[in-house]
């Protein structure tokens, strides 16, 4: 009985990201030229970024960077890179004054033959 993964999370809450302000659009272009992430709609209050064929989506605004992968094809090996990845682009693009969490998250799911 083997477990597969549903679901992963990873959310990161900082500090003093108010640079978010003025840095949104080239976060969002660098995640974009980067990873081939395809910008969603950018706001004052958050922005989003999603991999569709990977199931990725990926949400910042001032205080948080947040990334969801539904149904990873690869154990978890993308995700990982890209909520690295994210977090150090958006230590750059923002420079919070600190990373105050680091989370990851995880659902797994078990198949079975009959309802």
């Amino acid at each position: 009985m083997d477990w597969n993964p549903y679901s992963l999370h990873f959310k990161q809450t900082y500090e003093g990201g108010y640079r978010y302000l003025d840095k949104c659009g080239e976060f969002m272009a660098l995640a974009q030229k980067t990873w081939d992430f395809i910008p969603g709609e950018a706001k004052p209050t958050s922005a989003q970024l999603q991999i569709p064929e990977h199931g990725i989506l990926a949400n910042v605004d001032t205080q948080e960077l947040t990334l969801l992968q539904e149904q990873p094809a690869d154990n978890g090996e993308l995700f990982l890179k890209l909520a690295m990845g994210l977090a150090d682009l958006a230590t750059s693009c923002f420079a919070p004054s600190s990373v105050s969490r680091n989370g990851f998250a995880s659902k797994l799911f078990h198949s079975v033959k009959s309802p």
